[in-house]
């Protein structure tokens, strides 16, 4: 633990002259989340280099030899500056590594959102390298504090997974208006028996005339037939 915490002091910590501890540049910097990330991972050691995985593995410091140009130990310096698999991708940014820079330099470099880009890509080079042998060496993939915002894709999923369906938006009216407390002094509004009447009396002399148009013409009886009854009858006529 001590030589981890005296790389992260000299490499990307600068102490004021007040013994204060100077802002990152990058995070003073307008980037897209992706990169900011990124520069942060490489910061805090949330990586899967092998100076990492080996910690993790109780692997001796000496031993975490790069897995993809197997000459020296894979840290954050070697991942960066001197890994020869990057070359190509390092030839394209030339301002970043324009005279040979140490990584504190470029980690202090003016452009980090082209030093974000630059991870990235790297990133991206070194997992299509080891994609085969990334499940064997370290057992799954290694759990990374940004990976629980990275929502899950429904086709990664085993075909016996169940995924539930969200509520629709009348499902959810229809639930709330359930809930809806009522007003104090709330009453559903009833008919009085004189209205119930009116209502019977107008329903009874619809039905009559029904009935004598249906014995004065068959083919009037039959269209009176195939139309509905009134809005009323089957609440003022239930055993119909």
């Amino acid at each position: 633990m001590g030589s981890r915490l005296s790389h992260y002091r000299d490499q990307f910590i600068d102490i004021l002259a007040d013994g204060f501890i100077q802002r990152p540049r990058y995070m003073d910097t307008h980037m897209p989340h992706s990169l900011r990330v990124a520069i942060g991972q490489l910061r805090v050691s949330s990586h899967r280099l092998e100076i990492e995985t080996g910690r993790a593995a109780d692997i001796p410091r000496e031993e975490r030899i790069c897995r993809v140009c197997r000459v020296e130990m894979e840290d954050e310096e070697h991942f960066v500056c001197r890994c020869s698999a990057y070359d190509g991708i390092r030839g394209r940014y030339e301002t970043l590594f324009a005279g040979q820079p140490t990584l504190r330099e470029i980690m202090d470099s003016r452009d980090q959102r082209q030093f974000g880009r630059f991870l990235l890509e790297i990133q991206s080079h070194r997992d299509s390298l080891l994609q085969p042998t990334v499940a064997l060496h370290t057992g799954g993939r290694q759990s990374q504090l940004t990976d629980f915002f990275i929502p899950r894709r429904a086709a990664a999923l085993p075909p016996s997974a169940h995924i539930p369906s969200g509520v629709t938006l009348q499902q959810a009216q229809i639930s709330r208006a359930r809930r809806r407390p009522r007003a104090i002094g709330y009453r559903a509004p009833r008919l009085h028996r004189h209205q119930i009447a009116e209502i019977q009396a107008c329903d009874h002399r619809a039905m009559e005339e029904r009935r004598s148009q249906m014995m004065a013409d068959p083919v009037a009886a039959i269209r009176v037939a195939l139309t509905p009854p009134p809005p009323m009858y089957h609440i003022l006529h239930p055993t119909h």
